[in-house]
């Protein structure tokens, strides 16, 4: 995803804040998680380490979310620069909050309640 997404951006498409080169920062959660899991899988990941990890990619989604919310055109709009985020408002990007960030959301929620149970 990281890599569409820069490509939009070096197109034009995108402003650089909806890339790792401005503010989206989250392929930190994407590159982690398979060592994450592999550690998790032989049992020598500790839930203070899976906590951690899920905590940094939860903040990292709601950072990417609300750059992408502030870089909308309209009355919201912070980062002024060109062009704005409005890419995604059609299709097939729509793809990209609607369906891509709501399942990253969704796996971070699940490994949430994940430990919540493990630890009643």
């Amino acid at each position: 995803m990281e890599i569409l997404l820069d490509s939009l951006y070096r197109n034009g498409r995108i402003p650089v804040q909806m890339t790792w080169e401005g503010r989206n920062f989250d392929i930190v959660t994407g590159i982690t998680a398979l060592a994450v899991a592999v550690v998790a899988a032989r049992g020598k990941a500790g839930a203070k380490l899976i906590l951690g990890w899920n905590v940094l990619g939860m903040a990292l989604l709601l950072n990417i979310m609300i750059t992408a919310i502030l870089s909308l055109p309209g009355r919201l709009r912070i980062f002024t620069n060109d062009p704005p985020n409005e890419l995604v408002l059609h299709f097939p990007f729509i793809w990209i909050p609607a369906v891509f960030v709501l399942a990253a959301l969704l796996g971070h929620l699940l490994v949430f309640r994940k430990l919540k149970m493990k630890e009643a």
